[in-house]
């Protein structure tokens, strides 16, 4: 069984609020209309209401196109698919899609012909990516656009401020339709429309733990930024476990056979120092594991470039610039300059670097709150830098947040992970203007640009406190303590409040509904409860939130590999119960996602290999400094202080200083040499790249072949009807001559 043909099923939906009046709907239905889209489904659609009145309910409509538009908009994107050769051993090549050579772009071979149309040609995914884009590229109605929304709003009374824009006076603003109803808050739904046989079935593959993951099927359906997510987390399931048994054996040999803590195991050191090789490792493998991907999904840059990007991607919808020439296709683009970016770049820093400062001074209250930061700790001499008197009297024995107290001490930790959920929330929100504000070109740059602000705001929430206890109170007991209750608290609540909660409350919703239905016999007058708007009523899937859960996972394993050596073990438990929680969550709770084209992770794999190299600096720390774990080998250089912590000898501090040089240097050339000498991309993509290569040259010789043997002959051709010419015209000239002359005496010799 095939996808049915596209003009049958709604392929996107729409769904608009009831604010939005019915002129306005019609309106856009007429413009979808004209830009070639089909309205197949309609719930809450009246076309005899009253055209000056709001929706008294939400109006739900089902889109698709035609499939004829649909190769069109392919070609125009310059969609990349498998393409047949007349190579016998190269049978396939990925290749701009176009319609000339429609039928060598058929697949026949398929691992799932359900995914795609009956002419093996397009996936349920390369739909709903191609069908947005048409979509996105119909032009909104003038009163709908933002630009004359402003200025209305300045000539009826407004504020000057509200008219101001961030754009130069001659930037071209063409706003979609679709930005335009999302920045009015006239729609809240715009997403991909499930097909639940497809949805189920890789749900079922998904749940079985002992097949690998249907990762094909997830592109062809969900599109490769969710598919590279899941084949990253089946990745880290698996290379989890490594650590994970080298951790549990020290754990073991630490606590059953010589009966130490963590603070003086001498075998302790050697799984952080293995932690950042494994990671190096883990981070060059999947790298390789991201470029096999990208290749087979077509997704893999073959010239490289921001040009190369712009033609694969396409364009950001909202972004705006004045039209300037390419000079590499010769034709008027939009166009901003990448010096005005920088300067924008330069404002979202400095605002970021303010709610910094304010997320800080909360950490260090929080501290003070929890007993981290307490008046002994400095000489009576010396006042703490980081000391508020009042917080911290509360932390004493007898406050209300007694950090010796089993219940009180969890109060301020309650507090403080509610405070850093609302903080999270309001910067994501803020990230999201800063990040319009920066006016990228294609929806990659602003989706990393917006990543990169956010990873950078949680990271810090999630790790300032652990790096406080390491670098500056140097207490492995309170950083473990606090490792351990981060990690296995945040391991708990992502299950609960991702999988359980939602679960709970959206069967509520249902009962509670059903409820009203029995009891209202006006039931039917409610909002409509068709197939789209149960669709529509879901969640919309943020990526976002299951990445960041893994990146901080990452750092909680390797970060601080010497104080929880147990990190690994759990992670490589929670990571496999997270990756099939995650599937069974996109299955039932949220919407479909919108499909995007990518080669890999993006900045996720930026932030990952970061915090590998750090992990080499952090693991050294706690090794020479936060704990005793050094001095487990180098005894004389350590002495013990009144309150028995190991104390380095002024004498030794050069001793010290030079090992922890060595080895920090040793292991970072490891690094290094590890990273160059395995290469990035697999040997089978090298060899399909140069076949690639060769193929592409092949051809151009043909072509260049075939245009000279045509321009030979044209040459010839036109030589020889010179020639012809030539000849006719001194035979016709010979004629006149004789002609001309009169008649003689013939003379003989």
């Amino acid at each position: 069984m095939v996808l049915p043909p596209i003009e049958t099923i709604p392929v996107m939906l729409l769904r608009f609020t009831p604010d939005a009046d019915r002129e306005t709907i019609s309106d856009i239905i007429e413009s979808l209309q004209q830009g070639g889209i089909i309205i197949v489904e309609s719930e809450g659609l009246d076309e005899n209401a009253d055209v000056d009145k709001k929706a008294e309910i939400p109006v739900v409509l089902g889109l698709t196109t035609t499939q004829k538009l649909l190769e069109h908009e392919a070609e125009l994107m310059r969609l990349r698919k498998p393409c047949r050769t007349n190579l016998s051993h190269v049978p396939v090549l990925p290749e701009l899609f176009t319609r000339g050579n429609r039928a060598d772009f058929i697949q026949h071979d398929l691992k799932h012909p359900e995914d795609y149309d009956a002419f093996g040609l397009f996936s349920s995914a390369d739909r709903t990516l191609l069908l947005e884009a048409m979509i996105n590229a119909i032009p909104a109605p003038i009163y709908l656009q933002k630009a004359n929304l402003e200025l209305c709003a300045y000539g009826n009374g407004g504020s000057l401020l509200q008219s101001l824009s961030f754009h130069d006076s001659d930037d071209v603003s063409t706003e979609s339709a679709i930005m335009a109803l999302k920045t009015q808050e006239l729609i809240d739904a715009f997403c991909p429309v499930h097909i639940g046989r497809i949805k189920r079935r890789i749900a079922i593959e998904t749940y079985k733990w002992w097949t690998p993951l249907p990762l094909d099927s997830m592109r062809d359906y969900y599109g490769e930024q969710t598919a590279y997510y899941f084949a990253w987390m089946d990745f880290m399931s698996r290379w989890f476990v490594l650590p994970g048994i080298v951790g549990l054996v020290v754990f073991l040999l630490r606590v059953l056979v010589n009966k130490q803590d963590v603070d003086t195991c001498e075998f302790t050191p050697f799984v952080g120092l293995l932690t950042f090789l494994w990671a190096v490792l883990c981070n060059k493998f999947w790298e390789r594991r991201e470029n096999q991907l990208a290749f087979d999904w077509g997704t893999f840059s073959f010239a490289g470039g921001p040009q190369e990007s712009l033609l694969k991607l396409g364009r950001r919808p909202g972004f705006k610039g004045h039209m300037s020439i390419n000079p590499v296709t010769g034709k008027k683009e939009l166009y901003f300059s990448p010096a005005k970016r920088r300067l924008r770049y330069l404002v979202t820093f400095l605002v970021t670097l303010i709610l910094l400062s304010f997320a800080s001074t909360f950490m260090v209250i929080s501290m003070n709150a929890q007993g981290y930061i307490s008046s002994n700790d400095f000489p009576k001499d010396r006042e703490h830098p980081l000391l508020y008197p009042f917080i911290a009297r509360l932390a004493e024995p007898g406050g209300i947040f007694d950090a010796e107290s089993p219940v009180k001490s969890i109060i301020p930790i309650i507090i403080r992970a509610a405070v850093v959920f609302a903080m999270n929330s309001v910067y994501s929100r803020i990230a999201e203007r800063l990040t319009e504000f920066e006016n990228h070109q294609t929806i990659v740059d602003h989706q990393n640009s917006l990543i990169l602000k956010r990873i950078l705001f949680e990271a810090f929430d999630a790790f300032i406190i652990l790096f406080y206890l390491a670098c500056f109170e140097k207490n492995v007991s309170l950083l473990r303590m606090e490792l351990i209750g981060a990690f296995n608290v945040d391991t708990l609540r992502r299950v609960f409040t991702e999988c359980a909660l939602p679960y709970m409350m959206k069967n509520y919703s249902k009962r509670d509904k059903v409820g009203r239905k029995k009891k209202d016999d006006d039931a039917k007058n409610d909002a409509p409860s068709g197939v789209l708007s149960e669709e529509a009523d879901l969640e919309i899937y943020q990526q976002f939130d299951d990445y960041i859960e893994m990146l901080i996972q990452f750092g909680y394993v390797t970060l601080f590999a010497s104080a929880y050596t147990l990190a690994p073990a759990l992670a490589a438990i929670a990571t496999f119960i997270e990756m099939r929680s995650d599937m069974w969550k996109l299955n039932h709770l949220h919407q479909r996602p919108n499909v995007m084209k990518t080669r890999g992770l993006g900045v996720w794999s930026s932030a990952l290999k970061l915090i590998g190299w750090l992990s080499a600096f952090s693991n050294l720390l706690i090794f020479a400094f936060t704990s005793s774990q050094m001095r487990a080998w180098f005894p004389d250089w350590y002495s013990d202080s009144g309150d028995g912590k190991s104390v380095m000898k002024d004498s030794s501090a050069a001793d010290v200083m030079f090992t922890l040089w060595m080895i920090e240097h040793a292991f970072l050339l490891i690094g290094f040499f590890v990273r160059v000498m395995i290469p990035s991309i697999p040997r089978n993509v090298r060899i399909e790249l140069l076949r690639h290569s060769f193929f592409l040259e092949m051809e151009a010789s043909r072509g260049r072949f075939a245009t000279m043997k045509r321009y030979s002959r044209e040459i010839a051709r036109k030589s020889t009807n010179r020639q012809n010419s030539t000849s006719s015209q001194s035979a016709n000239k010979e004629r006149k001559i004789r002609e001309s002359k009169p008649p003689g005496r013939m003379y003989s010799l």
